[in-house]
């Protein structure tokens, strides 16, 4: 999920991290986490992953927010440490290439330690996070009514981008960012990694809602309104209604006139961007989210600043101050040999989630409803699908990689793209399942089944979900080869949800890493792992092509033929 919101935060006092500036290898930021992913290599399921490279950690200014509030807006930038900011900056230097990312939300207790805060007191809807550059700066856009857009631009000749092997000048962290983002994997495979020149600074956009019990914070409870009603799939669990950005009665609608399609919610003019099949099923089913009238929960109801109580319920003075705390893993980027990985986004509810600025794809929604089952419906159809058709083509659009945080350019994938990691994002506590399938070749490309917490533990909180994301890599035992897919490969998904009870304004996305077959000059990967950048290939063009259809490549047991890529084994792809 990509928001920008139009006001900035101006809280300062981030918390100082002294020695643990310095960078180093090994540990984990969640340490009491046991990582792993969904579509290992048969024979390593379940192997523990684990995260490459030297480490920094960097804390968010601090955030206040008080009970049944919703903070959502972009936050002031925080700088980096000063050893990294230097490493960097010098005349000569590689640009920064980060391999993984952890995060966590904590508060401070009376002896200055941290303490994670469990998501029944916080919930984590989604947030943004960016490694800005030394000369990038922030332009904010028209606002829409619901959270506006901003982009990202540069202060000196983008030639110093090329010095660096093309390295951007600024980089995007969302895979998993709801509230599945401190369980879920954020390790880059082998090769892969978000190089960036002359990091300096880290901006946050957060969506926080405060879902505390302010009789007493440490457990969960407390007052909903009447439209966040408990559910018997919730029932025993820590889960809180308020995380659903309940419609409450302090907001006003306004139904369509005549034959308009648009309504008023709040004040904001309400578009139905319900798609019909075979992007989205929602228009079919009439899904309540697609009309003002049955609208009854949402990012519409959720503003920055909104309070997610009934008009006759008194909000308490609890106030909650928290931060965000992130680890990023890194190293120098390698131009010849490192694999520059990119993001892609596609909601179920039939576009680019996100609303990047230009794409004409963009989904004005994202959300939905999950519809109760009828009574007396047997158990295996107690569930809600929701299912979409597209191309590959259809998540890229031509942009500016050196400004764009989620630059995916279709002028640079013309021999396809590789898969590198494939993230759903859905909603607790009823999101089931996720699967993302090859529709030309009826390959599952990645299954995801959700993983449920069982206590009231941070980071195990039950009523609460994480998505193990896929992953694909060369060099690694217990990783698949990254699969190549044309951009005219033809993708469907269907995201399921328990449907014992109704759950308005659940998300249903897919949050993908790819790279460009070419990227960096790298031709081809021999079965070692080794990247063979262009200047070292070993067979001249000539002689391929004279050799064509065929040629076996005495020694490097490597079949040339004349299609463009040929899989042999795992990790040796050639081009023609």
């Amino acid at each position: 999920m990509l928001f920008a919101f139009l006001c900035v935060d101006t809280s300062s006092a981030v918390p100082s991290l002294g020695a643990q500036h310095e960078a180093r290898a090994g540990s984990q930021l969640n340490p009491d986490v046991f990582y792993t992913i969904s579509n290992n290599a048969p024979g390593h399921e379940g192997t523990r992953q684990s995260f490459r490279g030297e480490w920094f950690e960097v804390y968010s200014a601090p955030i206040h927010i008080r009970h049944a509030n919703v903070f959502w807006r972009v936050m002031d930038p925080v700088p980096l440490p000063n050893h990294i900011v230097s490493r960097y900056a010098r005349e000569g230097s590689a640009a920064m290439a980060v391999t993984g990312w952890e995060v966590d939300v904590v508060r401070k207790t009376s002896n200055g330690s941290d303490e994670s805060v469990p998501c029944y007191r916080l919930y984590n809807h989604h947030h943004t996070v960016y490694l800005m550059g030394e000369h990038l700066h922030l332009h904010m856009l028209e606002h829409n009514g619901v959270h506006g857009q901003f982009k990202f631009g540069a202060d000196v000749d983008l030639a110093r981008h090329q010095r660096h092997g093309g390295a951007p000048l600024v980089q995007g962290f969302n895979q998993n960012n709801g509230n599945e983002h401190r369980q879920t994997f954020h390790g880059l495979p082998p090769k892969a990694v978000q190089p960036i020149v002359r990091p300096t600074r880290l901006l946050i956009h957060p969506m926080m809602i405060s879902t505390a019990n302010p009789a007493d914070p440490t457990k969960p409870g407390g007052p909903l309104p009447k439209s966040a009603r408990s559910r018997e799939d919730s029932t025993g669990t820590t889960f809180n209604g308020l995380a659903e950005c309940p419609c409450t009665t302090r907001i006003s609608r306004v139904p369509p006139n005549g034959n308009s399609s648009t309504g008023v919610l709040d004040g904001r003019v309400f578009i139905n961007d319900c798609r019909p099949p075979p992007l989205s099923t929602l228009a079919e089913e009439h899904n309540p989210t697609c009309a003002v009238e049955t609208y009854t929960a949402g990012l519409l109801c959720c503003q920055d600043g909104t309070v997610l109580l009934d008009s006759d319920q008194n909000n308490t003075d609890f106030e909650d101050e928290v931060f965000y705390k992130l680890r990023f893993y890194f190293k120098d980027y390698a131009p010849k040999t490192d694999l520059p990985a990119f993001h892609m986004e596609w909601s179920l509810t039939g576009g680019v989630a996100g609303e990047i600025p230009g794409n004409p794809r963009a989904a004005k929604r994202i959300e939905y409803d999950v519809l109760a089952a009828p009574a007396g419906v047997t158990p295996e159809k107690v569930v809600h699908d929701i299912t979409s058709v597209w191309t590959l083509r259809d998540m890229l659009h031509p942009c500016d990689s050196a400004t764009n945080p989620y630059c995916a350019d279709p002028r640079l994938a013309e021999r396809g793209l590789f898969m590198m990691m494939a993230g759903a994002h859905c909603h607790a506590p009823a999101c089931m399942e996720a699967e993302l399938r090859n529709v030309d070749t009826g390959e599952v490309l990645c299954h995801i089944k959700a993983r449920h917490g069982a206590s009231k533990r941070a980071k195990d909180e039950s009523g609460y979900i994480w998505m193990p994301p896929c992953q694909w890599g060369w060099q690694e035992r217990s990783l698949r080869e990254p699969p190549l897919l044309p951009l005219n490969t033809k993708l469907t998904s269907t995201i399921r949800y328990n449907a014992t009870g109704a759950h308005p304004g659940v998300m249903a996305l897919w949050q993908i890493r790819a790279a460009y077959p070419e990227a960096a000059g790298v031709l081809r990967f021999h079965s070692s792992g080794q990247a063979i950048p262009r200047s070292e290939n070993p067979v001249p063009l000539l002689v391929r092509i004279a050799a064509a259809p065929a040629l076996l490549v005495a020694g490097a047991g490597l079949t040339w033929t004349a299609t463009r890529y040929r899989r042999r084994r795992a990790s040796n792809y050639a081009e023609l």
